[in-house]
């Protein structure tokens, strides 16, 4: 049954105080907010009573109660393709549309079990269901092929009656609905829902027997939702292009609620008040609420940027409290107009674990221009924080390392939040939001990081003095030029020397005088790479500029057993007898596993000929010495020389040095 979810329990509160609205200025947002832990909805019923709310999902096959905070109180399943809802006189049963199993399923409003049930038989496809009156539970289905039709079913025998459609002259389609209102116990509404039908008709079925009092049509558009209204003269049909009010006594229908569009939910309070849901996925108004006859709204809900559920609105029984389903991928019970209502109302069970995500939230951001974006806080079940909780906001950024309060922000009816910031320094921005819990929530802590862009700075390096190769030990000035910075002026120098023995190293670090000048000095005796570098601040990226000193290796080379020196012509000679070897000692920066290359020459033809080369290894102190042996005839002219070559020496951490010749001959 779709309308009034309140049912015929208004009966039973008729005597209950009402509680009215006050006119509002502006739109409320709901007062509670509940997950639906449904994938479908079907109809929505009201219990007075016992303040339970109970909701069928036809997909799963289950009927969900919860209290009326939105807060479980039980569930039942097993019934596939459960969906029309309707409650006894008295709220202590509700009645199901079980339409895979085609019965009616009576079910426990306080222990939420089912207690009976009632078979339709094999003529019948179930559709809906509505209340019992005078003995009887009426119920819509397909009673022939494509054919729609009602009946009802004699509580105390069970027996099953259809109501023959032929009397009446009226043909419904096998999707049509039953709706009834509090204001009018005794009226019976079929209407189809199909866009292609438009049927309907009012029936009076008081006396127990089904008396036609009206037929009319909805110009073939599907009816989503349905009441009675004023003390059951007028009937409300909704569709999703408007509201009709339609006089039972003549059928005279009018267009209302005029200035909304876009409809899907009505219901209609004890007191005559009227409240119309509209499909509506921005935070404006989602439920208009009217005194009856009047063309303003004198309060409106919105239910954030969520959408209404057809015909997903129940008013409390007797009471003020209205509640809404909305619809968007997941369901959502909403409270509204709770005179009780507490925005973090104790919870039964643990607190409530809630996550944090962030919409519209750059990855990258100029620096000193405004940045804006949004968050929202949930818990699972899409629940959010209540409209109005506060999160600390912190930022922490290379001027803040250990953080900086940006105040607070308040979250709005769906756990959304905002953020706005000018961030003046550049590099990581990290925004910290810190939600310090409740006894419904547990405390959360999320963050969104932010690159803001830095500017770039000029620098240079140059060397003094410029040869392409360094001696070994040598010393080089390195001057620096830094441009403009935001703070930081300084400059630092390294040094990595080639080698994985020698890791890179700090030479200096210098702040540059007012023409941004630095300078420091280095004595390289292995090549090196030098460079300078901005460490970067808060306004600037970090830069480097460098270059590699090539360095040679000390290399010489010593002749010992000689008896003499002299010159022949303009070079010095070692003169050694013909008995007598000469002993070569070449001398080279040491290196573990370094060898040194001796190279061998003689005098003939009017120029120096290769003789011999040999790698010899050099002792810990950077020596190596072999003896001459050649057996050569008096007079021989020969030089030698240390040679380093990289690679071929066991490393390459200098580059290839040829050291300084050595010029010998021999005498009888």
């Amino acid at each position: 049954m779709r309308t009034s979810r309140v049912a015929l329990a208004a009966a039973v509160l008729a005597g209950a105080t009402a509680i009215g609205f006050g006119v509002s200025i502006g739109t409320a947002s709901a007062d509670t907010f509940a997950a639906l832990p449904i994938k479908s909805f079907g109809d929505i019923a009201v219990d007075g009573v016992h303040k339970r709310v109970f909701v069928s999902d036809p997909t799963t096959g289950k009927i969900v109660a919860t209290d009326f905070r939105g807060r479980s109180v039980g569930e039942l399943g097993g019934l596939t393709g459960v969906d029309g809802l309707a409650l006894s006189a008295d709220s202590n049963l509700l009645y199901a549309a079980v339409r895979g199993a085609n019965k009616v399923v009576a079910v426990s409003t306080t222990t939420v079990t089912a207690s009976d049930s009632y078979e339709l038989g094999a003529s019948v496809r179930l559709t809906d269901v509505a209340a019992p009156v005078n003995g009887k539970l009426w119920f819509s289905g397909e009673v022939a092929v494509l054919t729609g039709g009602f009946g009802s079913i004699d509580l105390a025998t069970r027996a099953v009656q259809v109501h023959d459609n032929a009397v009446d002259g009226i043909s419904f389609s096998a999707g049509a609905r039953l709706f009834t209102g509090t204001s009018a116990p005794g009226l019976l509404v079929l209407a189809e829902t199909a866009m292609s039908a438009g049927n309907s008709a009012v029936y009076d079925i008081s006396s127990g027997a089904e008396t036609l009092k009206l037929k009319t049509d909805w110009l073939n558009e599907a009816v989503l939702d349905l009441d009675l209204t004023g003390e059951g003269t007028r009937l409300l049909p909704v569709t999703y292009n408007g509201v009709r009010s339609i006089d039972l006594a003549d059928g005279a229908q009018q267009r209302i609620f005029n200035d909304l569009r876009f409809f899907g939910a009505a219901d209609v309070a004890h007191d005559g008040r009227i409240a119309v849901g509209v499909h509506n996925t921005t935070d404006a108004a989602d439920v208009h609420v009217y005194q009856d006859g009047a063309a303003t709204a004198e309060k409106t809900f919105s239910l954030g940027l969520r959408d209404i559920a057809d015909h997903g609105l129940a008013w409390e029984p007797g009471g003020s409290i209205l509640f809404a389903v909305s619809d968007s991928g997941d369901f959502r019970l909403h409270v509204l107009n709770d005179p009780t209502s507490s925005p973090d109302d104790t919870p039964s069970g643990p607190p409530l674990e809630l996550h944090m995500n962030f919409i519209g939230a750059p990855l990258t951001a100029p620096r000193n221009v405004p940045l804006t974006f949004s968050g929202f806080i949930l818990a699972a079940g899409n629940i959010p924080l209540p409209a109005g909780s506060e999160l600390t906001v912190t930022r922490t950024d290379m001027e803040s390392p250990a953080g900086r309060s940006l105040g607070t922000v308040r979250t709005d009816a769906d756990g959304m939040f905002p953020v706005a910031d000018t961030p003046t320094s550049g590099g990581a921005v990290r925004y910290t939001f810190a939600y310090a819990g409740s006894t419904r929530f547990a405390p959360m802590t999320g963050d969104w990081t932010v690159e803001v862009s830095r500017g770039k700075t000029s620098l240079t390096l140059a060397r003094s003095p410029q040869p392409a190769v360094y001696t070994y030990g040598s010393t080089v000035t390195l001057s620096a030029k830094l441009g403009a910075t935001y703070k930081n002026r300084s400059v630092e120098f390294w040094a990595d020397p080639y080698g994985a023995d020698q890791p890179a190293r700090l030479l200096k670090r210098v702040t540059v005088d007012a023409a941004g000048r630095a300078t420091a000095t280095i004595k390289p005796t292995r090549t090196t790479a030098v460079s300078a570098r901005f460490t970067g601040d808060p306004g600037y990226l970090p830069t480097s500029v460098g270059f590699t000193l090539l360095t040679r290796v000390n290399a010489s080379t010593a002749l010992s057993r000689h008896y003499k020196t002299a010159k022949i012509g303009k070079t010095t000679y070692q003169f050694f007898r013909k008995s007598k070897d000469p002993l070569i000692t070449q001398t080279m920066t040491p290196h573990p596993g370094r060898k040194v290359r001796t190279i061998i020459e003689y005098y003939s033809g009017g120029k120096w000929r290769l003789w011999s080369g040999r790698e010899t290894r050099l002792s810990t102190t950077g020596k190596a010495s072999f003896t001459f042996v050649t057996g050569v005839r008096v007079g021989r002219k020969f030089r030698v020389r240390a040679e380093y070559i990289p690679g071929k020496a066991g490393d390459s951490l200098n580059y290839g040095t040829q050291g300084a010749w050595k010029y010998f001959t021999y005498t009888k």
